[in-house]
């Protein structure tokens, strides 16, 4: 076994738990930890998720999970629920393109995911050792991605936290998503733990703690982000910001040399603040990549600010009656002044 990293709220090494043994933290965050395990009644090494959230639950000495207190204790059975429903929804597939998930659980007060456990670099560490790569090579490892997405959003699912470092290269270069986020994010909306965010990568509805419109527009959002880094280099600015100004270089003018039209345009069609300006499904954004039809009009990027929302009708009827007060005592000041000089 290896030495032990030292996480917070972690579970000791060599823990059993429901028959499986943790062996080593392969990450932390706000929302749980993911450990590295032996399964003994198979013999193979698993990745294990535990449902964790340190912003509202503590680890007792025992091991065992609970609310820090008592006004936590809704909030905290609510994302073990949305924890273990996408356990289970991940159970349903076997989409190559998807994290395998074993077998989910409860035990110590709280729930775990076991999943295959995947060794390979990730798309992050390609990125960062090639820097850009060619639209033939980008083109096979967001093939699979897409499918599997699409058997995602299907099932009336998301992932919401896509982004190089949660997409593993298996055996050289096939994809496979992992550490799937709309548990926490869906958590978010009833309890005050923090959505998942990745600048550059979340678009702006992820960052809306309640009432974000949320569906298959938001990982098309990511995906693109993903693109766009693999294509120019460079990771798309942060989502909060682009709302106020948005000054991304679109894919159009930043990589046309290397890559097709198709590809560019696509793109900069998914990376769009709006979500109702962005593809609606991954097929109709499909058609787009492979030229079978044309990207709608609109803006992305060169420091163009989103259109002002429109004001509500109650807005306009409220501007009307200020306009009609002024013009009246306009009228009356000047009808004043008229009868001062006579």
């Amino acid at each position: 076994m290896s030495e032990w990293d030292p996480y917070r709220d972690a579970l000791p090494p060599g823990t059993r738990v429901h028959g499986f043994e943790l062996d080593e933290v392969l990450g932390r965050g706000g929302f749980g930890v993911t450990y590295r395990g032996w399964d003994a009644r198979l013999g193979i090494t698993v990745a294990i998720k535990e449902y964790m959230p340190s912003e509202i639950a503590v680890r007792e000495p025992d091991g065992t999970v609970n609310p820090r207190t008592d006004d936590d204790a809704e909030d905290y059975e609510w994302g073990l629920w949305q924890f273990l429903n996408e356990g289970r929804m991940l159970a349903r597939f076997g989409h190559p393109g998807i994290v395998p998930v074993r077998q989910f659980f409860e035990d110590f007060g709280t729930a775990y995911i076991v999943m295959e456990y995947l060794e390979g670099r990730t798309l992050y560490d390609l990125y960062e050792s090639e820097g850009t790569l060619g639209e033939e090579r980008l083109r096979r490892l967001l093939a699979p991605i897409l499918v599997g997405l699409e058997q995602v959003h299907s099932a009336g699912f998301l992932h919401c936290d896509i982004k190089p470092g949660n997409i593993i290269l298996r055996d050289g270069e096939t994809p496979v998503l992992i550490d799937f986020g709309a548990a926490q994010v869906a958590a978010a909306e009833h309890s005050r733990m923090v959505p998942v965010v990745m600048p550059g990568y979340s678009p702006p509805e992820l960052y809306v703690r309640r009432g974000g419109r949320l569906g298959p527009w938001t990982d098309i959002y990511a995906v693109g982000a993903v693109l766009y880094r693999g294509m120019t280099g460079k990771v798309p600015g942060e989502a909060l910001v682009r709302v106020e100004s948005d000054d991304l270089v679109p894919t159009t003018r930043a990589a046309k040399r290397r890559y097709g039209k198709p590809l560019t345009e696509a793109v900069d069609w998914a990376l769009r603040i709006r979500g109702a300006e962005r593809p609606q499904s991954i097929d109709e954004w499909r058609e787009a990549l492979e030229g079978g039809a044309p990207v709608p009009g609109g803006a992305v990027g060169e420091g163009v600010a989103p259109p002002a929302r429109e004001p509500r009708s109650g807005s306009r009827w409220l501007v009307v009656v200020a306009l009609a007060a002024a013009l009246a005592a306009a009228l009356a000041v000047a009808w004043w002044l008229l009868g001062s000089a006579g």
